[in-house]
């Protein structure tokens, strides 16, 4: 009888565990995906004195940052207008491009700079347009912030950056539209403070073609010390609205042209098959191996040439007016493939120049 009376309550407890078990199952499955989330990158914010307001960046660091393998390295700086929409797919194509053993381009930091006032930051002068639907209309009223816009990026964000992070010193800065006319501000008023200018279908057509106006006077005599500029243009020419858009970009391009500034690495890209909305995503891609164009390496040929690589390199960064070398994780995988070929001498080529770029790190030994 007391059997009888006991067996519920230990169908009961049989029951509970079960349900406990089935509980700490899922936080814990949870758990796990949780901890296999893929992390983009980070917003943060730092105050500016010049705009007297706070302002948002994102930022995406690269693989190899924090792996403690390596010796800390230092990293070229990608700065992206329209932050919050172009951050993403531009840290995407950077991670794509500079990665494995065929890298295009080195490793870098993304820095996405998001928008407050977008007419304000991105035109260089005060101006408005009427607008086409209603000609009582004046668009763009706020306008002329572009030099207080490069005096918070020069003055304030870069600094705060350098201070912040392994930079390496060189910059490159990417805009669309409104974003490529700032940048050519930025271009003209103040040469050398960037490397390299990525440019999405910028509006020349701004204040009747002030900009074009300002690179007739300015590019002739500027020093970019080796710096490259890529210049993407959209299929609108049939367009009505974006006829003087289309125009002045072909213009801009001719001045290039016609003044002929070595110091100036300039290619021109139209993209018959793209709108303006479409064609940041292709020509940041295009742009990025434009600039770093020579910096791969193949490195199969050090079974020819022991000193391709540093000769690779050597020549590159005299091309660039900057120092390049090949990245530790490069280095890395090389010997371990020479050493899987047994090919001992090429591996052993490599280890040196592994233990003069990276002496704290290298293998003492293959």
């Amino acid at each position: 009888m007391l059997g009888c009376k006991k067996q519920p309550n230990i169908d009961l407890f049989k029951t509970m565990i079960r349900y406990i078990l089935i509980i700490l199952f899922i936080t814990f499955h949870t758990s796990g995906i949780a901890q296999d989330s893929i992390v983009t990158g980070s917003r943060h914010r730092i105050y500016s004195k010049t705009l007297l307001e706070e302002r948002m960046y994102s930022i995406a660091l690269p693989v190899n940052y924090s792996n403690k393998k390596y010796t800390p390295a230092r990293y070229p700086v990608l700065y992206v207008l329209d932050g919050e929409s172009s951050f993403e797919y531009t840290r995407a194509i950077v991670k794509f491009l500079s990665k494995g053993v065929y890298p295009h381009i080195p490793e870098m930091i993304v820095i996405g700079i998001h928008n407050t006032n977008r007419t304000r930051d991105f035109t260089p002068t005060k101006a408005s347009v009427r607008s086409p639907d209603n000609p009582a209309r004046q668009l763009f009223g706020n306008s002329g912030g572009g030099e207080d816009f490069f005096r918070f990026i020069a003055e304030e964000l870069v600094p705060h950056l350098d201070s912040a992070y392994r930079t390496n010193g060189y910059k490159i800065i990417s805009g669309h539209s409104f974003g490529g006319l700032v940048i050519a501000n930025m271009l003209l008023q103040h040469p050398g403070f960037f490397n390299a200018y990525i440019v999405h279908d910028p509006s020349y057509w701004w204040d009747e073609g002030y900009t074009l106006k300002d690179a007739r006077k300015r590019l002739p005599r500027a020093d970019y010390k080796s710096g490259r500029m890529f210049l993407s243009q959209a299929g609108d020419e049939e367009k009505g609205s974006f006829k003087s858009h289309f125009e002045s970009v072909k213009i801009f391009k001719h001045i290039v042209d016609s003044v002929q500034n070595t110091s100036l690495n300039f290619q021109y890209k139209y993209y018959g098959n793209e709108d303006h909305g479409t064609i940041p995503f292709p020509a940041t891609f295009d742009g990025l191996k434009f600039i770093f164009e020579g910096y791969w390496a193949d490195f199969k040929k050090l079974s020819v040439n022991k000193n391709h690589l540093a000769e690779n390199y050597a020549s590159f960064s005299k091309e660039m007016g900057f120092t390049f070398n090949p990245s530790e994780p490069m280095l890395d995988f090389i010997i371990n493939y020479f050493k899987a070929q047994d090919k001992t001498q090429e591996a052993e080529a490599v280890l040196k120049q592994y233990q003069i770029l990276y002496p704290e790190t290298a293998p003492v030994k293959l």
